[in-house]
């Protein structure tokens, strides 16, 4: 660690060595935290005090805050010459532009060998031949900055930063940094590794959508990554060696593109060396190549005849112009499906299948991915051999790939860079549209019209009209194991309590599949079965059921926020969910209105009951009360109160039993010290409660995370120690709290209801599309059999 903050210190200067020094203390800290062998932490302590002396030797001369290039290298401040350079033209038309470096003008910057270099730099320039037309996209940097320890590439990166916030010539540039995964091919990847690689993989994807335009790197992406043709690469510190220096070249590869290598004065006379070592190698590989040497004869002359059978798709007749040829072709098509967007879920390869004709001859068909514009099989020539026909359709593909502008003018994929580069020019007409962001972009957000399933639109129960009763079925089916079930809590199975919700409606509703949803006590399967249709209620009953409603949404799940009005005769889709429960000696369930009445009339509805014990009417607790109860403490959070299920009652507990906390003695201490009030019965049992479930979205399991992996079972052991211990359950007593008029049962079933509505709304969508679908294709049957489930 010491090593890499002096070498930060000689290559960057004082500002950034202080700047690496904050972030080596930082990452110390972690590791001494964690540390247990004694001697050890002794060595981590002791580079976490040089560390830190060197932050206060810095502070001495210069404040860390803002950039002063004083303490900078001269090698830096030539980096920052190169960038200023860079800086893109005001944006003009492209009719009128002059480019940058473009080589026609007389004011072209090129770093070629032949010019007179700085004294402590060498700079080479990389051989283009030229275009022949101005490329637009020279004038947008695209650039990498190499260098060799991680921790240069950070402090270079946050150097940049500061400079660009100082001064406006270098404010275009966005930089960020990559130092590679440090992950070997057989090395286990932990959850720090996980995230560190995605962190990566999000900056290389920036860079590729030019996101971000300089790129500040160790030899990571020197090979084996995907970038885009960079027009900038600077090696900050000189490859050590030919391979190095070839691949970190190779990344230079927009049509104007410069390579500069910066190295400090003393080391300019050896590197010059290396260099015409590097030269020479290159020019033997140039030669090799180029005379094909490793192609044996027979080959050659089969590629030659080839190419006479079939025409190259040419661009421009000169020579050198763009072309695909037959034996070209196959590479071409490779590389436009690799450049195509890809997800998990798409293959990008294409596939080639070849028949043989009757006269012995074969034809072959080229599909190309689903998400390539080109979606109609291509059918091409028929040929006398299959490696031949797969060769020709191949060609024929490049040809329609070019007309419909998926290959550019060079024959190249047109990628993401490209498409890229045009936005910012503005080469196409901007989509009309006021959101940001562009399109397929986290940033690009947009509404769109929610589908309302025909069967709920007009469907709100109005007086004078029959009606349609649906009862929300709710089963346990898989109940929650051992093992997740942290707080070792009962589990509760809807189906036990008779009491349940239904959906009140003036049009039937089509048969859907049961459908699951998740709570704290498992998996729990949904059905929504017709109870009863054809019936007529009061405007009374009507008005009760409605009132009912918006207490459910509103109160119980607290869904009502202040720009949502409760208008159901004006709503898109209206009905009723109301409560049912088997009524007198009936067996069948029924509209519940007794307890509708009941509800109403419980002061406990929305507020918090004022009712006051004393010594001469003191509290009588009743066990009866609370085995199914949601109780309101009455002494905090008047405004919202906290709403607790009943899940234990402590008969070996008591007001007066110790308190977990060594601050308070006893539980009566705690109440009378923190809330000044005094208890009536000082030997009723304590209770053991469960907050109510704030998660509304039960859709996926709560063991899952969000892609649906299982968490961690270590952090499930923690969480079950954790609340096997009395010091971190919720302990309430029955004196201080009042009991909510909506049963535990009851209200652990009207948290479902978000979830079974939203998976109701979606399934009655996908049915009439499914019933549309067999009445005007003839697919599938129009009406669902009575027993599906």
């Amino acid at each position: 660690i010491l090593g890499d903050c002096r070498a930060v210190l000689l290559v960057l200067g004082p500002w950034c060595a202080d700047k690496a020094a904050g972030i080596m203390v930082r990452e110390l800290q972690k590791y001494i935290k964690h540390e247990q062998e004694e001697l050890n932490r002794k060595f981590l302590l002791f580079t976490d005090t040089i560390l830190r002396k060197v932050h206060a030797l810095c502070e001495e001369h210069f404040s860390p805050a803002s950039l002063d290039l004083k303490f900078v290298t001269p090698k830096v401040l030539r980096l920052l010459e190169i960038l200023h350079e860079y800086k893109p033209l005001e944006r003009q038309q492209f009719e009128s532009v002059e480019w940058y470096n473009n080589r026609n003008q007389d004011n072209y910057v090129s770093w070629s060998d032949s010019e007179d270099e700085d004294e402590d730099e060498e700079v080479e320039a990389k051989e283009r031949p030229e275009a022949n037309f101005p490329s637009p996209f020279t004038n947008i940097l695209c650039g990498i900055i190499f260098v060799e320890r991680r921790y240069t590439a950070v402090v270079l990166n946050r150097l940049i930063k500061e400079a660009g916030k100082q001064d406006p010539e270098l404010a275009y540039i966005s930089s960020n940094f990559i130092t590679g995964h440090s992950i070997g091919k057989n090395q286990p990847r932990n959850k720090q590794m996980e995230v560190e690689f995605r962190k990566q993989e999000e900056v290389l994807r920036k860079f590729r959508a030019h996101e971000t335009n300089l790129l500040i790197a160790t030899s990571i992406v020197e090979e084996g990554v995907d970038i885009p043709k960079c027009n900038l690469v600077v090696r900050f510190d000189l490859p050590g060696e030919y391979r190095s220096y070839v691949q970190s070249k190779g990344r230079a590869r927009a049509p104007v593109s410069n390579y500069i290598m910066l190295a400090d004065s003393e080391r300019t006379k050896s590197f010059e060396e290396d260099l015409t070592t590097y030269k020479a190698i290159e020019k033997i590989l140039r030669n090799k190549c180029s005379k094909s040497v490793e192609v044996g004869e027979f080959e050659a002359e089969q590629s030659l005849d080839d190419d006479n059978l079939l025409p190259p798709y040419v661009l421009r007749s000169e020579d050198g112009g763009p072309r695909v040829t037959i034996n070209t072709a196959i590479g071409h098509i490779n590389r436009y499906c690799a450049r195509l967007p890809s997800d998990p879920f798409t293959h990008l390869a294409p596939k080639c299948k070849t028949v043989e004709m009757g006269d012995g001859r074969f034809q072959s068909t080229l599909f190309l991915p689903i998400n390539s514009p080109l979606r109609v099989p291509v059918k091409g020539p028929v040929m006398n051999c299959s490696r031949l026909a797969e060769k020709a359709v191949a060609l024929l593909c490049c040809e329609k790939l070019h007309k419909i502008g998926e290959l550019d003018d060079h024959l190249m994929p047109v990628g993401k860079e490209t498409v890229k580069y045009e936005e910012e020019l503005d080469l196409h007409d901007e989509e009309e549209t006021n959101v940001p962001g562009r399109p397929g972009s986290t940033k690009r957000r947009q509404c769109y019209p929610k589908a309302i399933p025909e069967c709920l639109q007009d469907s709100y129960a109005l007086p004078e009209l029959t009606y349609f009763l649906y009862v929300i079925g709710m089963v346990l089916t898989t109940p929650l194991p051992d093992e997740l079930n942290f707080r070792r809590r009962k589990l509760y199975p809807p189906e036990d309590t008779s009491r349940c919700f239904g959906i009140l409606t003036a049009k039937p509703i089509p048969r859907i599949p049961h459908f699951p949803v998740y709570t704290r006590s498992g998996e729990v399967t949904i059905s929504i079965e017709l109870r009863k249709s054809g019936f007529t209620l009061s405007s009374a009953q009507l008005d009760l059921i409605t009132r009912m409603h918006q207490y459910i949404f509103s109160h119980i799940l607290r869904l009502e926020k202040p720009a949502l009005e409760f208008k159901p005769t004006l709503a898109d889709s209206a009905y009723c969910v109301l409560p049912l429960n088997v009524g007198g000696d009936s067996d069948t369930l029924d509209m519940d209105f007794m307890f509708m009445e009941d509800i109403e009339k419980s002061e406990a509805r929305t507020g918090i009951p004022t009712t006051k014990y004393t010594k001469q009417n003191p509290f009588i607790f009743k066990l009866e009360d609370y085995q199914d109860a949601v109780i309101i403490p009455r002494y905090r959070n008047f405004d919202q109160p906290h709403r607790f299920y009943v899940a234990d009652v402590y008969t070996d507990l008591t007001p007066l039993s110790k308190f977990p906390s060594p601050e308070y003695e006893t539980f009566a201490e705690y109440y009378k010290t923190k809330y000044n009030l005094d208890l009536s019965n000082l030997n009723q049992p304590l209770l053991d409660v469960d907050h109510t479930s704030s998660r509304l979205n039960l859709l996926t399991p709560r063991h899952l995370n969000q892609k649906g992996k299982a968490l961690p079972l270590s952090s499930a052991e923690k969480r079950k120690a954790k609340w096997e211990s009395l010091q971190n359950k919720q302990i309430l007593v029955p004196e201080l709290c009042a009991i909510h008029p909506i049963p535990a049962s009851l209200w652990r079933k009207a948290v479902c209801l978000p979830s079974i509505l939203y998976r109701l709304h979606c399934l009655l969508t996908a049915e009439e599309l499914r019933a549309q679908t067999a009445t005007e294709a003839g697919v599938g049957v129009q009406t669902l059999p009575t027993d599906f489930r």
